[in-house]
């Protein structure tokens, strides 16, 4: 395989940007001499990313939230998800793809991929921390060109016909891909790279707002992305027809996005300043009130106290059960002063977690087949009803 001169660091044609480049050729002109940003929440990504490979004493002296460890424990267990065949892990290792005249068009480093030879595989796993949810493993050029990238590099020392499984792993959302998507081809994919890359390098190259305008380094000073800002902002219904309405509504999200940067960005300097800067204070809005439960996991044995959920959030398996607390211990506490019929009336039930109660009583008690056919009777009862609906705006999947 060829080798590469080219130095660390962020290429302008790296596996994170290629949907970017592909989305807005132009940006690559437009971003090149300029240096890179950051902000709260890639520097948030860079920590947890490094802290998933920390052994667990390690990363408990870590300075984490509650919500941070629980992300760390999500790529754990999917990581021990695929033990066996006495192979490592191979972590944040840069890897360079290759184009049929063998040289370097881009490079990038995967999370994390292993190989398993016993199955003639190996699996690419992506870890995103972040709270929005990404293009699925057959949808995202950087999972493509990882993927391509291992093909090239260790398709002679391993069997991998059975191809590279792709993942991705979003612990804030509690899901990763599954059964995620199998690479085989790296000539089909570095033949679409070699394209994108080919249009980039037109003097000419057009750019187009979107989505992929996230973290373009050169987007508050495009005309492109202004113009989006400038006809949302100014609220002309002529400004919006049906070809831009979606990259409106992308912009509108991007916004609102950056205004929660700009704001943690001003709470964390009043912060660090004792609580003041300036004449700007920081006071704080207690939290509602919840009746805190204690729960066990038959599956990882962890437990916990905390608000009524439905997994666990080591492993987020469904099997758990209610050790104590809750809304019977909190009216044990307080029944000498409230009637049950009191305590009732200012109760307000869970109805989803009564819901699948019910229905699997039903199940077992031969009512009906399914859990399914249980939930539309519990939800046909006339005593159920439902709030006004809401509306919101979304993007067809496959329209631009």
């Amino acid at each position: 395989m060829p080798t590469s001169n080219t130095p660390q660091g962020h290429h302008p044609f790296g596996f994170s940007s290629l949907y970017r480049r592909m989305k807005c050729p132009g940006s690559y002109m437009a971003e090149l001499g300029r240096p890179e940003k950051t902000s709260p929440e890639a520097e948030e990504g860079t920590m947890l990313h490094a802290a998933v490979w920390l052994a667990i004493r390690e990363s408990g002296r870590l300075n984490l939230s509650r919500e941070q460890r629980h992300c760390l424990a999500v790529c754990r267990l999917w990581l021990r998800s695929f033990r066996g065949d006495n192979e490592n892990w191979h972590d944040e290792e840069t890897l360079s793809l290759y184009g049929a005249n063998g040289k370097e068009l881009c490079f990038g480093t995967p999370d994390a991929f292993k190989f398993l030879p016993s199955q003639c595989m190996a699996v690419n796993g992506d870890f995103k921390f972040g709270f929005n949810p990404v293009d699925a493993p057959e949808l995202n050029l950087q999972m493509a060109a990882g993927s391509a990238a291992i093909m090239q590099k260790y398709g002679d020392k391993y069997d991998l016909s059975n191809g590279v499984h792709a993942f991705i792993v979003q612990p804030r959302l509690r899901s990763y891909s599954h059964p995620g998507f199998v690479y085989r081809n790296a000539g089909g994919i570095v033949s679409s790279v070699e394209r994108i890359i080919e249009r980039c390098l037109k003097l000419d190259a057009p750019r187009k707002a979107g989505s992929h305008c996230t973290y373009c380094k050169a987007k508050f000073n495009c005309q492109e992305f202004g113009g989006f800002e400038l006809a949302i902002s100014t609220l002309n219904p002529e400004a919006i027809t049906p070809d831009n309405i979606g990259q409106l509504v992308t912009a509108c999200s991007q916004m609102d996005a950056a205004i929660k940067r700009a704001k943690a960005i001003l709470k964390g300097m009043v912060r660090t300043s004792g609580g003041q800067y300036g004449n700007v204070v920081l006071k704080s809005r207690a939290g509602n009130r919840e009746v805190s439960t204690e729960y066990r996991c038959s599956k990882c044995e962890h437990e916990w106290r905390g608000p009524q959920t439905f997994v666990c959030p080591m492993c987020q398996s469904k099997s758990i059960e209610q050790t104590g607390g809750g809304a019977f211990d909190l009216y044990k506490a307080i029944s000498e002063y409230v009637t049950t019929d009191e305590y009732l009336q200012g109760c307000k039930p869970n109805l989803g977690y009564v819901e699948d109660k019910v229905a699997r009583a039903m199940k077992e008690a031969g009512v009906v087949k399914t859990l399914k056919d249980g939930r539309a009777l519990f939800n046909d009862m006339e005593i159920i009803t439902r709030a006004e609906s809401s509306e919101y705006l979304a993007i067809e999947k496959g329209t631009a």
